[in-house]
């Protein structure tokens, strides 16, 4: 692995997610973090930075995604089951727009 120069440290809240990585992505593509930095995230009125609330970040994002609401996925469930998550049995695939 490459030795990371620095880290850049966000905090979001449990609330807005999905927007909350759009943004943080944004950060990183626009060139507003230096390239190499690591991201660390904090979750508002929460102790703990690092590697572990960034990985639930993480984890919590693709959740979110996975929601049927959000149609992202190609939903092979036709009979209208009542999981919230699109749960593929063949694999995942993008929805058509």
């Amino acid at each position: 692995f490459p030795a990371t120069r620095g880290r850049q440290k966000v905090r979001v809240g449990r609330k807005r997610l999905v927007e909350s990585a759009r943004r943080i992505m944004g950060m990183f593509d626009a060139g507003s973090v230096p390239k190499g930095h690591a991201l660390e995230v904090e979750f508002f009125g929460e102790v703990g930075v690092g590697a572990g609330p960034t990985q639930e970040f993480f984890s919590c994002v693709c959740s979110e995604m996975m929601r049927k609401e959000a149609k992202l996925w190609w939903d092979s469930d036709v009979s209208g089951g009542g999981d919230q998550v699109v749960v593929p049995t063949t694999g995942l695939f993008p929805a058509p727009m």
